[in-house]
């Protein structure tokens, strides 16, 4: 299962109209540790997990 992104959520749900111009991929609760890049363009991943405090 694929989840959206929190900036591709926040444009489909109509709360922003900035279009999110980075790659981000939202991992769900999964850590993710690896890098992965095309040229100059990196890939950011979120994931749903919330830090304690």
């Amino acid at each position: 299962m694929t989840l959206p992104s929190k900036s591709v959520a926040a444009y489909n749900a109509e709360r922003t109209s900035q279009l999110p111009a980075n790659v981000i991929i939202n991992t769900g609760c999964r850590r993710i540790t690896g890098k992965l890049g095309f040229g100059k363009q990196r890939v950011q991943y979120e994931n749903n997990r919330t830090r304690a405090s």
